[in-house]
């Protein structure tokens, strides 16, 4: 089995707008390249992925993922998201995936196990495993086997959507509800508890 992971990225400097007020310009790009930084290097110590695809219409992004060993592809200026990660799955299946794991770039709590816990799966030849976001309803991550087995609905109420699909295809279906996958970054409630957190560990290890 190859499994590689997907990993879609905003342009660097447009992303976490939602944080302006709180971080400046710098400080949200600054932000999302060393979440990148992080997701990549984590994959590529990862037991279970054989390869991470890094897919983005932002050039610096692009250029930081291959520093780091990954596979890139350029997003087409039109494309939206779903649009995109159809584009990846196909390239990763060309060059050898027998499975995809789906994967934001910005997942701060993101562990090796959690990685495994989604992809390390063994047997079943059509599977999908999906990680809820932490409302529920959403899609954070998503592992597939065979790639191109559906049609990706990121977005509201994708969990269902991908799980009804998954169903309809006569897949396997699995849910795991992961702490470090379902929290991101988004708001400025989201970057205080973040920088808690840390804060916290940091007086642990003291």
């Amino acid at each position: 089995m190859a499994t590689w992971a997907v990993v879609p990225v905003k342009h660097l400097k447009a992303g976490k707008s939602r944080l302006a007020t709180v971080l400046s310009p710098q400080a949200r790009e600054g932000f999302s390249r060393d979440m990148l930084r992080r997701t990549v290097g984590l994959l590529a110590r990862s037991s279970v992925i054989e390869r991470t695809l890094v897919i983005s219409r932002d050039a610096s992004a692009l250029r930081l993922a291959r520093e780091q060993g990954a596979f890139t592809v350029s997003e087409p200026s039109a494309s939206e998201l779903n649009g995109a990660l159809q584009k990846a799955t196909q390239v990763a299946a060309s060059l050898g995936a027998t499975g995809v794991l789906v994967l934001p770039s910005d997942l701060p709590l993101l562990g090796e196990n959690d990685v495994e816990a989604l992809a390390g799966v063994n047997g079943a030849e059509r599977i999908v495993v999906l990680a809820p976001d932490r409302h529920g309803t959403g899609t954070n991550a998503l592992f597939v086997r065979p790639p191109g087995l559906l049609r990706y609905r990121f977005g509201a109420g994708s969990l269902a959507a991908h799980r009804q699909q998954a169903l309809s295809q006569g897949a396997a279906v699995r849910v795991h509800r992961l702490p470090g996958v379902e929290f991101d970054v988004d708001e400025p409630a989201d970057l205080h508890r973040l920088q808690s957190m840390k804060a916290e560990l940091g007086d642990a290890e003291g």
